[in-house]
């Protein structure tokens, strides 16, 4: 059950099963049930009564008069989806109702799921038949029992004198189902007749409600994983495949496939499986792909699965929306995108099951190791086609203007830009070829050969640089070929050979990849000979760290023919003022533990250690670290010393401002150790090393390389949830912190100007350091997860495949 079902499906399928325990538990004595949503305001007397009086079974109708406003939900409503609300039943002990139950818990072993047109919607619609199975069922149509969204067209809510009232009855109970919403002003996200405001005192109560949810810590408790939302491998289990399994796979089936093998990797390996009723040429589709094609009517119009061209189309789409859009597990999207030619079967299908069944191996890996997929490449993504996928992403700012377009102007709308942003290679896409120039015509004495020439600050020591050596591993690893042409930068910076014996001035492959920020792009003018900066094609790496990308430098984009950018985050902010293409291409995480060495930092052997970590020069501002110290000292009481908190600080030698408030910090507090200056990539793996989890209370990072170094560390991050660290954190890898969006201060940042950033709750991030540091069980499922997620979508075969699918297309398209 906990396979087919997702999180609020199985809650619902063991209800009969968790009733009939209590009346093992407690014979003789009724139960009632209520959802978790529900505000109870008085003492529900009627329902001892009603027990007294010998009823089986109470329940509660959504309404008790018709609905003929043209609103929603209406009568045909509760036709589909029940007429009693299952957020209350109460069930006496008696031999009628165990029966009852029996019944209906075979019911929902398999049948408890979301599906009106089976006539089906979880535990609920079961109960339609309860009255004609029992002669004692109560309909109970108290005005001030489960009242909610669905009936308060006939319910008054007042309050007098402190007192809950529903058409003048007490009120018993408010039943706030799809309250949660983002919208301050949002009554319930099920309906379209009330908002806040206009529900009256109903509203008013509805506030006192989620104030006192926010007061018992809904922030943190609403992070928990669902216990059974990932497979033994770590995979998480989308409620796609949940419905694919039980829709297609037979218990048998599972058993069988089970053997020799845990029940995660049956599931994953049925679902990466070619789908049978696909050809398989020229791209793979797999049983989910198919699955989702199924559900999706746009997806239907736009791509016909049974034209080679349909199928591109759609392996690309589900190759960039897999992960962005449907947020799926990498595990079922990187294999494909990260396939390798090499030894390729005769047809996509066979390398895809080959890459499946492979022993030991998951299809990512087997496809890094020479195995793998035959014919899967990146989608074309030309610059007409990166334009309809931008509006594509938009559609969701732009709904206040789009849901006015009559419904099939809608559809045809979607359908054409579904085409046109996955449509195949055409002579339109940017192509490698078009930018390379004659060797005769720049004075260069050798052809260009396909690799890359990585331009930036080879040996620096911060993050443009670091994020240089970052990529060169992804390439490595993915055998692309690369050399290095080093920019100046003031020597004092330059401690990092690690590639050093990969600088070549000549730069003698046909693709310039520019690592460094959008503001110095056009100072590589003056560093590159012309035949350097026009002979190849130029791409450039950008990092920023605000959602809107400065106007004054768009003056960059002429000097490149498309950018990539390390987060989504980041191509965001880009994309909305960018006339090239920009493509999410994130760096590679790879670091390896060392031993630790507490005492060269100065801290204590036996103390759990948080660190934070961040240099001046990128703004003390943005960077936050004083809301880490403030987390902290509230997370533990002064005289508590076995905890400590690391400040690691450089760039002070430039920027001073908020040095001397963290010098006067560590040197009067002894739980805090401050390590000041540059330390080499080494020595920083070994701080991180020596420290028990990572702190980043940041109000905005465009990557968060720190906080990806320590989760593959295992160390336990607790981290805003804002920016381009959510790329590769989720709740069950980290620890998120909730945040309130607010201006950016004047000169906070440089670009300020119209720009916000986060501001994260302190007293959300002290809990999760407090529990870090007592629950060591947490802490190290929280490391192990992060570990694990960033190993899945940053490891170097990972980013390095990407750079290859890339440049693969761009050669093809010539």
């Amino acid at each position: 059950m906990a396979l087919r079902y997702d999180i609020t499906e199985f809650n619902t399928a063991v209800k009969p099963s968790c009733i009939k325990y209590l009346f093992e538990r407690d014979p003789g004595r009724p139960v009632v049930y209520l959802d978790p949503d529900i505000l109870v305001t008085g003492a529900l007397p009627d329902l001892d009564r009603l027990f007294a009086e010998g009823w089986d079974a109470i329940l509660t109708p959504h309404a008790c008069a018709g609905i003929e406003d043209g609103k929603l939900p209406d009568d045909l409503t509760f036709l589909r989806v029940g007429v009693y609300n299952l957020g209350f039943l109460g069930l006496a002990d008696t031999p009628e109702t165990r029966g009852f139950l029996g019944w209906w818990e075979r019911r929902l072993r398999y049948d408890c799921r979301v599906d009106l047109d089976e006539g089906l919607h979880v535990d609920q619609k079961w109960v339609d038949l309860l009255p004609t199975f029992l002669d004692k069922v109560k309909i109970f149509r108290d005005p001030g029992y489960n009242a909610a969204y669905w009936n308060l067209m006939h319910r008054r809510i007042e309050e007098r004198d402190g007192h809950w009232t529903a058409n003048g009855r007490p009120l018993q109970f408010f039943h706030f189902s799809g309250a949660e919403g983002n919208s301050l002003d949002l009554f319930s996200k099920h309906q379209n007749r009330f908002t806040l405001r206009s529900a009256g005192d109903a509203g008013r109560l509805l506030t006192y409600y989620r104030e006192k949810v926010v007061a018992n810590g809904r922030a943190e408790l609403s992070k928990l994983p669902y216990a059974y939302g990932f497979d033994e491998q770590g995979r998480a289990i989308h409620t796609m495949i949940r419905r694919l399994c039980r829709k297609q796979m037979k218990p048998e089936a599972i058993s069988g496939l089970s053997a020799g093998k845990g029940l995660g990797e049956a599931i994953f390996a049925f679902c990466m499986a070619p789908a049978p009723e696909v050809p398989q040429s020229p791209v793979p589709v797999t049983r989910l792909m198919r699955h989702i094609w199924t559900l999706r009517p746009d997806l239907q119009a736009a791509f016909d699965l049974t034209t080679a061209d349909g199928r591109q189309g759609f392996y690309g789409w589900y190759l960039h929306a897999g992960l962005n859009e449907l947020k799926l597990d990498p595990a079922y999207v990187t294999p494909l995108a990260t396939a390798s030619a090499a030894h390729a079967p005769a047809s996509a299908g066979e390398a895809l099951r080959s890459a499946v069944d492979e022993p030991g191996l998951t299809p990512a890996l087997a496809g890094g190791m020479g195995g793998g997929l035959a014919v899967a490449e990146m989608p074309p993504r030309p610059l007409s086609s990166s334009a309809a996928a931008w509006a594509l992403g938009s559609i969701g700012y732009l709904r206040p203007l789009y849901r006015h377009l009559p419904p099939g102007v809608r559809s045809a709308l979607r359908t054409r830009l579904l085409r046109q942003a996955y449509a195949p290679a055409t002579a339109a896409a940017p192509v490698i070829a078009a930018q390379t120039v004659a060797a005769e015509t720049v004075g260069q004495e050798a052809p260009l050969k396909p690799g890359i020439n990585l331009v930036g600050y080879v040996r620096g020591e911060f993050g443009v640089a670091q994020a240089l050596r970052c990529m060169a591993k992804g390439l490595d690893a993915a055998g692309v070929p690369f050399a290095c042409r080093e920019l100046r930068v003031p020597t004092a910076l330059n401690q990092d050979d690690s590639l050093v014996d990969r600088i070549d001035p000549s730069m003698p492959f046909d693709v310039n990849l520019y690592h460094v920020n959008a503001d110095q792009t056009p100072h590589l003018l003056s560093e590159l000979e012309q035949d350097k900066l026009y002979g190849r094609y130029r791409i450039a790496c950008w990092f920023w760290e605000l959602e809107k990308f400065p106007e004054c430098h768009e003056a960059a984009f002429d000097l490149v023919d498309e950018v990539w950018a390390p987060s989504s985050f980041i191509q965001r902010s880009v994309a909305l003022k960018s006339p090239k293409p920009v493509v999410y291409m994130p760096i590679a995480v790879d670091v390896s533990p060392v031993p630790a060495n507490r005492a060269r930092f100065g801290i204590p052997a036996d103390s759990f250690a948080f660190l934070v970590s961040f240099d001046l020069k990128s703004f003390i501002g943005r960077k936050n670290p004083q809301a880490a110290v403030e987390a902290f000292r509230a997370a533990f009481a002064p005289e508590r010393r076995d905890i400590t908190l690391v400040i690691k600080v450089h760039g002070g030698d430039v920027v001073s401002e908020g040095l001397e408030e963290l010098r006067a910090l560590a040197a009067s507090d002894p739980r805090v150790v401050l390590v000041e200056g540059t330390l080499s990539a080494a020595d920083m793996v070994t701080l991180q090393c020596s420290t028990d989890a990572y702190i980043s209370l940041h109000r905005s990072e465009g990557f968060g390389l720190h906080l990806a170094e320590s989760m593959t560390l295992g160390k336990p991050v607790v981290a805003t949830a804002y920016s381009g660290n959510m790329d590769f954190m989720t709740v069950d890898s980290a620890c998120l912190v909730d945040y309130r969006l607010i201006p950016v201060p004047e000169n906070g940042y440089p670009h300020w100007e119209g720009q916000v950033w986060a501001d994260p709750d302190v007293e959300a991030a002290a809990r999760y350091i407090r529990r870090l540091a007592d629950d060591a069980a947490f802490a190290r499922h929280i490391g192990e997860q992060g570990r694990l997620r960033v190993r899945s979508c940053l490891a170097p075969e990972v980013t390095g495949r990407l750079v290859v699918e890339r440049l693969a297309y761009l050669r093809r398209a010539r």
